[in-house]
């Protein structure tokens, strides 16, 4: 009899723990989808990224062009807003906000700034 209650107990607890993560993980998305991400381009010694913020707090902080290895700088203003305006519409639409090498050859990013 002690078993099965310890079972019962144990089974409980599991359910709890997956209620909690199902929850924080909902409210999370809902948050996203509920307001409007805010980008933020910013320039430091001639080199360029981008913030992203919801609800006032930073999101993401890509002060490198993502999915090109080196980690090389965004080489403007216009290539670091073109990026996280890809993001920030994807975060929109609920979509995997991933940056691909792809996504930056499209967009026709400069890799070598001069």
């Amino acid at each position: 009899m002690k078993k099965n209650k310890k079972s019962f107990i144990a089974t409980i607890v599991v359910v709890i723990v997956v209620c909690s993560v199902m929850l924080f993980v909902y409210a999370k998305f809902t948050t996203v989808s509920n307001s409007s991400p805010e980008i933020e381009c910013y320039e430091i010694e001639g080199e360029y990224g981008y913030k992203i913020y919801i609800n006032g707090e930073v999101f993401i902080n890509q002060p490198f062009i993502p999915s090109v290895s080196g980690n090389p700088p965004f080489c403007s203003k216009a290539d670091a807003s073109s990026v996280a305006t890809l993001v920030r519409n994807r975060l929109m639409l609920k979509r995997s906000y991933t940056v691909t090498k792809k996504d930056i050859e499209k967009l026709q990013i400069s890799l070598y700034c001069l």
